[in-house]
């Protein structure tokens, strides 16, 4: 179960009611239930992992969302959250979380500590965006490790969206990945 070393004593009802529901995404993340974790994400959700690694990507939609819970389980398959901090805001209609949290497992049979921040946005207690920062030196080392060992998926470029995603997007919507969506302004800026 993650820990949490910050107090949600003076946050509002329903951010305390947030937060809860961030760790309870965080310990299904620790046990590989990902059928839990992608309830609490909205069909169009986007999920955006700030890295050129296999951990890398830019994808919406739940199914997509779920092929990198999975990459990131069969890399890291113990992860431990330790939540550092935690700030809540918005109204639970456009309510906004940011994380610090240091995780922990094995890599290679070897202790594997780093942190990343994470920023998310709900609507109405689901989560439609998602931007994971982590400390990209420590997990290229540790990925240098996994392949080196013979996991060839460490050393492999970040995920794409699958292209029967891209080719039902709606007409004139921007869907991340694409060339349109890399040159905009991502959505949790222009909020």
């Amino acid at each position: 179960m993650p820990t949490m070393n910050t107090s949600v004593s003076r946050v509002s009802l329903a951010g305390r009611i947030a937060a809860s529901t961030y760790l309870r995404g965080l310990a299904a993340v620790e046990r590989g239930d990902f059928d839990q974790v992608l309830t609490q994400f909205l069909p169009d959700c986007e999920l955006v992992f700030v890295s050129r690694t296999a951990l890398g990507a830019r994808l919406s939609g739940k199914a997509d969302l779920r092929r990198w819970f999975e990459r990131f389980r069969r890399l890291l398959p113990d992860p431990l959250f330790d939540v550092q901090r935690l700030v809540i805001g918005g109204p639970v209609w456009d309510q906004r979380i940011a994380a610090h949290v240091i995780i922990r497992g094995r890599v290679d049979g070897e202790p594997y500590e780093n942190q990343f921040a994470q920023f998310l946005t709900l609507r109405w207690g689901k989560v439609l965006e998602d931007l994971i920062l982590e400390d990209t030196a420590t997990w290229e080392a540790a990925s240098r490790r996994l392949a080196a060992a013979g996991n060839t998926e460490a050393a492999g470029p970040p995920l794409t969206p699958r292209a029967s995603l891209r080719s039902t997007a709606s007409a004139g919507k921007v869907r991340a990945g694409s060339p349109a969506h890399k040159n905009s302004t991502p959505a949790y800026r222009n909020r």
